[in-house]
């Protein structure tokens, strides 16, 4: 399985569990189809961010540490 380290600022969680519709740099809408989507393909999502959803998106892990990853994926803004 590969794992994919994301680091984003912001939330992940699906578009129904969420108060905010959306976010200035149009993340909040595109993350957790790229989440789903990749764990549709068998790849494992971490999260290197602090969680700030209130409600988990599914199957997302998170790891604030040094992760051993197969690839890295940073968002800027």
């Amino acid at each position: 399985m590969i794992k994919f380290g994301y680091s984003y600022w912001g939330f992940c969680e699906a578009l129904e569990d969420s108060e905010i519709t959306n976010t200035p740099d149009g993340g909040r809408y595109v993350r957790p189809i790229l989440v789903r989507r990749l764990q549709d393909n068998n790849v494992k999502v971490i999260a290197l961010q602090q969680r700030r959803e209130k409600k988990p998106f599914k199957d997302l892990d998170f790891d604030l540490g040094f992760p051993d990853l197969d690839i890295l994926f940073i968002e800027w803004r």
